[in-house]
């Protein structure tokens, strides 16, 4: 017995020893930061050339707006006042005073007209007929608006200083007006070699009144518009075959002003081609105005003086 408990004490010293003891952990070592002053690097930036962007203008194209053509009511914008009758005279001094006389247009029209020529009104130091023979010069101041023609194209005459052409015995100024103003100083050169009985030149005289629209009769193939010197009419043809214009304009004077692809035009007593046709000629109603395809033909509307 007493063997056996030293036996079993010594199997309990052996497993005893066999116990193994672990070793503490190892604690890891947590390295504190040196605290350091920040190091703060001044680094010098040098700016890259800025190349600037393109500016892009937008460029707005204004399209105008479609203007609208007003035709006034009345025209010309300008009126004028007549002298009295006996005031309706030309003065031109040396040459002697020449007056009013009448001019018939047709059966019911007559018209006013001045003529300046071998019979004056009132007779001047010189004789108007050595002026015929021989030549010179006159002047004068018209007493109203007028429309001038000369008798022979050897005259000239200057409207305040200004030399006036003629085609086909009218004058007109270079700017192409036809309306010699009231109050105009006028001058006529005569070059001589005229029959002693021959007319130098006719005054027309225009009347004072304004036009109205509705004074004017027009074809529907016309067009009115309104001029410092008044109503032009503006007459054409937009068809591809020849056309006939009958004129009725209730009793007014159309001046022709220019053509393009006029044929003929027709009158009372014949049928004139165009060949024949001239700047300045008078279209009356009754007349037929004839055009070819794409034809054309302007007119200045005229009211003269009626005579009474």
């Amino acid at each position: 017995m007493k063997k056996l408990l030293i036996a079993i004490i010594i199997v309990l010293i052996v497993v005893a020893g066999c116990v193994i003891t672990p070793e503490p952990t190892a604690q890891p070592t947590v390295v504190q930061p040196t605290e350091t002053e920040p190091v703060i690097e001044l680094t010098k930036v040098i700016p890259e050339e800025l190349t600037p962007e393109p500016t892009t203008t937008e460029v707005q194209v204004l399209t105008p707006e479609p203007t609208i053509e007003l035709t006034p009511e009345v025209c010309p914008a300008e009126s004028f006042e007549l002298p009295s009758p006996e005031n309706l005279v030309i003065d031109t001094g040396e040459y002697g005073i020449f007056g009013i006389s009448p001019i018939a247009i047709d059966e019911v029209r007559t018209i006013t007209k001045i003529t300046i020529g071998s019979k004056p009104e009132k007779e001047g130091e010189k004789d108007i007929k050595a002026l015929l023979e021989h030549g010179g010069e006159l002047s004068f101041l018209t007493p109203s608006p007028s429309i001038i023609y000369i008798s022979n194209t050897s005259i000239k005459v200057e409207v305040n200083g200004q030399l006036w052409g003629e085609e086909m015995r009218i004058i007109s100024s270079p700017s192409g007006d036809f309306i010699v103003p009231s109050g105009s100083n006028v001058a006529v050169k005569v070059e001589g070699g005229l029959q002693q009985d021959e007319d130098i030149i006719n005054l027309y005289l225009l009347d004072e009144s304004k036009l109205s629209r509705e004074d004017i009769s027009q074809p529907e193939v016309s067009h009115l518009s309104c001029t410092e010197e008044g109503w032009n009419m503006l007459i054409e043809n937009t068809k591809q075959e020849s056309s006939s214009v009958y004129i009725d304009t209730g009793g007014l004077f159309l001046l022709i002003k220019e053509f393009e692809g006029l044929s003929t035009i027709t009158y009372p007593w014949a049928e004139v081609p165009a060949k024949d046709i001239n700047v300045g000629f008078m279209i009356v109603d009754g007349d037929i105005i004839n055009l070819e395809p794409g034809g054309k033909i302007e007119f200045l509307i005229l009211s003269f003086l009626p005579y009474y």
